[in-house]
């Protein structure tokens, strides 16, 4: 048992090997001017599409990349210590009692950039879209009722 279980480990990280080593030299070349710091890369393929996934500053981040190795998009989750001030900031200015987990940034290509924050308070949840400046673009109010349980 002891010898299948030490095989299966061993292909899996000999696949993993393989499979960051096949990654295209364009693919690197953006992340390398894009994301130089980052760390634990790990990808696969997607409809023609490179998903690579890693961590910057503490942060996952899951990057849409083209096989020519043109960005198309990125998102990054934060915990809330982790993210940017200005966006801790401006939510405890507009929420004072509120509270929140993680911080979802979100670009693309097309020159979308987005925060997402789900702030709770005793009598609501708020769906939050922000600006990069960290000024409410969207915000909708749910009731219990609405959330998920």
């Amino acid at each position: 048992m002891k010898r299948i279980l030490f095989l299966a480990v061993f292909l899996t990280s000999i696949a993993g090997y393989a499979q960051k080593k096949s990654l295209p030299a364009e693919v690197i070349s953006t992340l390398d001017k894009m994301y130089a710091d980052r760390q634990d890369i790990n990808w696969k393929m997607k409809n023609d599409h490179y998903i690579v996934k890693f961590k910057q500053n503490k942060c996952p981040v899951d990057v849409v990349m083209s096989k020519s190795g043109e960005w198309i998009e990125s998102e990054t989750v934060c915990k809330k210590k982790y993210a940017p001030q200005n966006i801790k900031d401006k939510l405890e200015l507009y929420y004072p009692e509120g509270g929140y987990f993680t911080v979802k940034k979100i670009e693309n290509r097309e020159g979308l950039f987005v925060y997402l924050v789900d702030v709770y308070t005793k009598a609501a949840m708020f769906k939050l879209e922000l600006h990069k400046d960290g000024s409410i673009k969207k915000s909708e109010k749910l009731t219990r009722h609405d959330v998920k349980q």
